[in-house]
């Protein structure tokens, strides 16, 4: 029997033992449909409320992920901060003050009257550039300089920055320089009676003796690297390590004269009494 005619039984009045089993029978699976019916109703009835749910839970979603884009919206970096414009300001660098500019025209001007720190010796002061010459059998040229005197910074942006003067010192000299003022200036100026600045002196490393000189001169008539080049190249050509150090008497003093030689750090001078031989250079 159908679940429809077991519910039309079902709905029959009792009107026998037979008819009460069948009735009974159609009852019971009347009921079991007619439950299942019920079920499928009330089933229907669940599905509804859970989309009804659904839907309003996805309603809340979608509030809340607005919610959350309002709030990325609050926190968002604007577009033009990716091209470097923050702000709407402008990214363009402002204009260097004028006392940036007069900062940067001093850094270039104490860097062109710089000490010429690529040529010169300083570890170990004068005996230290001393014993280096000696061992490289090298002259030792020697330059006192005055913080005072614009010819001494003259000669560091005029001569020592030559490129030929350069080659000329490192082939054949080593290169010391002191302030007049400083502990080693002071002694070297009071052992060899430096009288003028800028000074330049040649020592012999292995005696100490100073063989040439020449200080005090001005930029009106300046020491010119032509000059020095000349100067420098005639001293090599007249004096050689393969020979015996040149006593002390026949120092050479040229140019700017003053006293003769004498030993550094105490030894005897044979020109202790400031007499000047001067021999022309070979």
């Amino acid at each position: 029997m159908s679940a429809f005619g077991s519910a039309w039984a079902a709905d029959a009045p009792p009107s026998g033992g037979g008819a009460s089993n069948a009735s009974s029978g159609g009852s019971g699976n009347g009921g079991a449909a007619a439950g299942g019916g019920g079920g499928d109703g009330s089933g229907s009835g669940r599905t509804s409320s859970q989309r009804n749910s659904s839907a309003r839970d996805a309603g809340d979603s979608d509030s809340n992920d607005g919610a959350m884009d309002d709030s990325d919206d609050e926190y968002a970096y604007p577009d033009s901060d990716d091209d470097g414009d923050y702000g709407g300001a402008s990214a363009s660098v402002p204009a260097p003050s004028a006392t940036a500019s007069a900062l940067s025209a001093t850094s270039n001007l104490q860097a062109m009257f710089a000490p010429p720190v690529h040529l010169l010796h300083s570890a170990g002061g004068f005996i230290g550039a001393k014993n280096v010459a000696k061992d490289a059998r090298r002259w030792l040229l020697v330059n006192i300089q005055s913080d005072s005197d614009f010819a001494c910074h003259a000669l560091n942006r005029d001569v020592w920055r030559d490129e030929l003067v350069e080659n000329l010192v490192r082939e054949g000299f080593i290169l010391w320089q002191a302030e007049n003022n400083s502990a080693e200036g002071q002694t070297y100026v009071q052992r060899y009676r430096v009288s003028g600045y800028p000074h330049l002196g040649i020592v012999d490393p292995r005696t100490g003796t100073l063989l040439w000189r020449k200080e005090g001169w001005t930029q009106v008539e300046p020491l010119t690297a032509e000059q020095f080049v000349e100067i420098a190249s005639d001293f090599c050509s007249g004096h050689s390590f393969d020979r015996m150090p040149v006593p002390a008497r026949h120092s050479y003093s040229s140019g700017g004269g003053g006293g003769g030689a004498a030993a550094y750090g105490g030894a005897a001078s044979a020109m202790a009494a400031g007499t000047s031989h001067k021999r022309p250079l070979q």
